[in-house]
């Protein structure tokens, strides 16, 4: 099991995400937040803030690279930040959850 992170610097774009990979059972849920990135440019040594939108959700790790082909095949001119964590422990009942709701693989 993995949690993945999908960052977006467009709202509608991150929806957009959301929608596709919830109709396909490539995740079992979706949050969406707005973020703040800082970045710090190395030449004035200026600190800036962008907005972006944070995509968080529980899925099964052998669908990683199929998400990552439905993202690139949907997004080819901004390909979203896409990277996942694994879930070190989960209650049972969750990852019951998980694999009774997500796509068999």
């Amino acid at each position: 099991m993995i949690v993945l992170h999908i960052i977006s610097e467009q709202e509608k774009q991150a929806q957009s995400i959301i929608e596709i990979l919830l109709t396909k059972s490539l995740l079992l849920d979706a949050m969406l937040s707005k973020k703040e990135i800082y970045t710090l440019n190395k030449f004035t040594k200026k600190i800036t803030a962008n907005q972006y939108f944070l995509i968080v959700g529980q899925t099964k790790a052998l669908l990683f690279n199929e998400i990552n082909e439905v993202l690139k095949t949907n997004f080819t001119s901004s390909m979203p930040v896409f990277y996942a964590m694994p879930i070190i422990y989960m209650d049972d009942n969750q990852i019951k959850n998980i694999k009774k709701n997500i796509q068999f693989v």
